[in-house]
């Protein structure tokens, strides 16, 4: 797992790019073959839906993550704290 959002974005990027050819930051429209189910849209992929919805769900879930590790790794630090210092 990434450490920064800046490092996320750079992940899903990249493997974006991977399968459509082209950055999400850079992308109007695609058709994927391989992505085709049937239907006049069928295998198309929208940089607009990526860029103003799926990316920032992500990144959001991506945050939440994190915070939520970095909360559990505090618990768990303050907890051996307190097993190591009774009161």
């Amino acid at each position: 797992m990434p450490e920064t959002v800046n490092a996320f974005v750079d992940m899903i990027d990249a493997a974006f790019r991977g399968e459509v050819g082209a950055g999400i930051l850079a992308l109007n429209e695609a058709h994927v073959p391989e992505l085709r189910t049937g239907g006049m849209s069928s295998g198309m992929v929208s940089g607009d839906f990526w860029r103003d919805t799926a990316l920032p769900t992500l990144m959001d879930r991506f945050m939440r993550e994190r915070d939520l590790r970095r909360v559990a790794l505090l618990r768990k630090s303050v907890e051996g704290i307190h097993l190591l210092n009774p009161v």
